[in-house]
This record gives structure tokens, sequence and C-alpha cells, in this order.
């Protein structure tokens, strides 16, 4: 898109000092306590400060991005310049490493807050409000609790000085928009019971929902790597699970919040995850409709999903995760993510095997007890031959190993953590739908002895966004 179809928030952010608004000092650090910057001179607290111009989603009327979601120049060095505004040196900093420094002139703490090229800098922060020991013991009673199989090396390691906070860049879209939603719906009426099969006489409605929606805080990972999230060798997925943030208490960015903690910069440009964003906007939709189509027991087929965008935002931020991570001896990482904000905790597991193969031995031992000691009973009751045990023991050593195998497939698919943890943005994403015109529907056609208990090719349901694959040629 180019520059003219979109306008830019310029919020001024400086790059040097941030200076106390009592004292003037420059070194400031952030209590989490308070959830505020602190003066470490005369303790004045330093307020937290919004964004300008940034727009409610229900008052978007264009397409609006924030300074730090342009296009990152992969030719961008990390070396910054900042001029020092207590003696006037220019420092170089790294901001691969940090996004302070301290001038070695007058010793002026300085910050890195203007945008710069490479992605390091947000246009928002969330600041850290959970402990890091609050988080330990969220990570300890989930490995515990939750997870009574979990491998002991992972346990042993799991110590305080190893648990790390880490903000992680993602990008935050609001938008205003138009729909209209058209399709076909099918409600059974009769259903027939036959020997060999079930059939239904189903009445056919012609679908149509016209809406305005205002979606609020759509947030996505900007970073490949982590959305890279069905990684067999890095369970990512942890990162998106532990969503959603209460990200309407972003924060202007600066650089004074990320002291202490370690951060990643964003690599993906909106370009890269628009169709992402549409079809998650669409899933969003669908989800919001439902509520209007309960009727349809045989569910609806979308045929046509126009939705026009009367406006956008596109904001990028920095949201803190209190981070566990465990390579085990097959070398694949495993994470348990805390949300620094909510404390909601999520993880990928290392099983211990040994313990869980244990369990099965016993079950199928307490399989074959009991089938043992009913065949025993069943013989004295009725005076017969104990050759009846053998057909029951094999009988109760087999039922004893399929109650295992699913403990084990059971137990093993928890502990990975691969597919069935995600955010559910399609319901916890903030979302206002109201209907422009009422819902009226209207019978087409009835069908007699249909033999599928659902319709084909229904989608109300259905998943997109979360599989839509992420654009990496934009350029």
């Amino acid at each position: 898109m180019s520059k003219e179809k979109f306008k830019i928030i310029n919020d001024d952010n400086e790059n040097g000092q941030t200076k106390c608004p009592k004292c003037g000092a420059s070194n400031l650090h952030y209590d989490i306590d308070k959830e505020k910057l602190v003066c470490n001179y005369c303790m004045e607290e330093y307020d937290k400060e919004v964004i300008k111009n940034k727009r409610q989603a229900d008052k978007l009327d264009s397409e609006i991005r924030g300074e730090a979601t342009k296009d990152i120049d992969n030719n961008a060095s990390d070396l910054v310049t900042i001029k020092c505004d207590g003696c006037g040196a220019e420092i170089v900093a790294n901001t691969s490493e940090s996004l302070s420094t301290c001038c070695h002139w007058c010793g002026s703490m300085l910050s890195i807050n203007k945008q710069v090229d490479n992605g390091i800098i947000p246009d928002e922060i969330l600041p850290f409000k959970i402990k890091k020991e609050q988080a330990f013991n969220n990570i300890v009673n989930y490995s515990s609790k939750k997870m009574p199989f979990t491998a002991n090396k992972f346990k042993k390691n799991l110590k305080l000085e190893n648990i790390h906070g880490v903000y992680f860049p993602y990008l935050i879209f609001d938008t205003k928009a138009h729909g209209k939603y058209s399709g076909i719906g099918e409600i059974t009426t009769r259903t027939y019971h036959n020997d060999d099969d079930t059939l239904y006489d189903v009445d056919v409605y012609k679908v149509e929902r016209n809406f305005n929606i205002i979606v609020d805080d759509l947030t996505i990972e900007s970073n490949f790597e982590r959305l890279d999230k069905y990684n067999i060798k890095q369970k990512n997925n942890v990162i998106n699970a532990i969503l959603p943030f209460d990200t309407e208490n972003c924060i202007r960015f600066n650089a004074n919040y990320v002291k202490g903690y370690t951060s990643e910069k964003r690599d993906i440009d909106i370009n890269n995850i628009k169709n992402k964003i549409d079809d998650q906007v669409r899933d969003i939709v669908r989800n919001r409709l439902n509520s209007t189509l309960k009727q349809y027991n045989r569910g609806v087929k979308w045929e046509n999903e126009k939705i026009n965008y009367i406006g956008k935002q596109w904001l990028s931020a920095y949201l803190p995760v209190w981070l566990y991570s465990f390579k085990d001896s097959k070398g694949t990482l495993h994470y348990v993510a805390v949300n620094a904000r909510t404390g909601e905790t999520v993880g990928s597991i290392p099983i211990n095997r040994s313990k869980l193969f244990l369990v099965m031995g016993l079950i199928i031992l307490l399989s074959l007890t009991i089938g043992l000691c009913s065949s025993l009973l069943l013989c004295s009751l009725l005076k017969i031959s104990l050759y009846i045990t053998i057909p029951i023991l094999i009988v109760s050593f087999f039922i004893g190993l399929f109650s295992s195998i699913i403990v084990f497939i059971v137990e093993d698919y928890k502990y990975s953590n691969l597919h069935w943890i995600r955010h559910n943005y399609e319901i916890e994403t903030k979302c206002e739908l109201k209907y422009t015109e009422s819902n009226v529907d209207i019978k087409v056609d009835s069908l007699k002895r249909v033999c599928h208990g659902y319709q084909y090719g229904a989608n109300n349901n259905k998943i997109h966004g979360e599989f839509t694959p992420i654009n990496k040629n934009t350029k």
C-alpha cells in the first residue's frame, strides 16, 4: 500500500533522556508494585503516557498506522547514535543488546525511544504487572499439579533464577467495517430411524445478514519465529495461548520500562499478515453471527462473506511474558509461559515416560487382579472348573492394555501441547456487532429423506485465520 493510502501516527518520541519531572534526573526505574516509573534520586513517580492521536475503534474512518509499524529495513543497523541532553556528547548504543545506555562523559542515563528502521522500537508497551515470584509459583503449580508426569530434570531445573521476563512484539489491529453475509441454512424437521440408516427431512433457507462491526485490539505475534506455532522442535504455541492481554491499558513506549527485561524485535510487516488478519476478522464475524443462527441445527453455509472496511488502525506493541525454557534430551525446546498481566499459565512439558509406563503397568495389573478375583468368585459360587478363569483373564488383560494405551495417548498429547492450545481470538477479541437490517430468512426448499445429519459445506463454525499462511514475499 502506498503512503498516500494511510495516515501515520507521529508521536514525536525522543531518543535521549527521559527526565524526572521534579528533579530533572535521567535515572528512572519501573516499580512493578506501583506500575509506574520512579526517579532513583527523588523517588518522584512518573505518570504513564498514552499515544497521542490514537483513535478509538468506533471513531475510525480511514487507515491509520503507528510510526513503529512502518516496513522494516533489513539493512538498518542496530547501532544508534544518541545525543546526550546533559553534556551534548553523541553516544553510540547497540539496540540488539539494550534500549538504554549511560553517557560515559556525564553519567546521564539515555534511552532509545525514537523509531528505528530495524523494528526494535514499538508504538506501545504494556508494563509488567505480575512479579517474578508469582510467575515462578504459577509455573510450579502448573508443572506439578496439572502435569503429574512432568520429567524430573525439568522440575529440578525449575528455579527462580531460570525464569526470565521478556517483552514480545505484537501488532494490534482495530477496525470499523460494514459486512454483508449470505448463504444457505438448513433445519432438520423429521428423522427416520431404519435398521441400516438414519434419514432426515430438511427445510432449506436463504440466510442473509447485514451489519456494522467494530473489532477492538485484535492481537497477533509480529515475529516470524514466534508465529511458527507448530514447530515440533520449538513449542512456540504457548506464547499464543496465554493471550489475551489487557491491551486497552497499553501506554506510550518508553525504554525505561524495558530495563531489567529482555525483548525481541518485530520482523513482520503489515503486508506479511494482512491476509491472516482479514481471515481472523471473518472468523470473529462468523462467531458473532452464530447467535442468530441457533435454529439451523444442520449448520449454515456462508457463500458470500463481504466485509468493507470503513477504517483501520495498526499499532506495534511490546507485551510482557514470564518465560521458563527447557531443552530435553532430544533437543526439543519446551516453554512454560506466564501472561505477566493476567497470570494465565500455559506450557509444553517434557513427560516422564518411565513414570507413565509404570502407571500403565499398574492399570494392566489392576485389571488382571479384578478379573482373577471375579473369576475365582464365580467358580466358587457356581462350582465350575477353574479353566473359566483363562478367558476372563485374557479379556481383563486386553481391557487393561486398552485403558493404559488411552491414558498414554491422552497424557502424551496433553504434555506435548502441539495443537490443542491456542488463543481463541474469534471469541476473546473485543467486538461489537450491530445489525443494520432485521434478520428475516426465506424458506426456499424442502428436502425429503436426506442421508446426512448435517449440511454439507456448513462453515459457520469454521476457523480459517488460525492456519492462514504468512506471506513472506511482499516487497
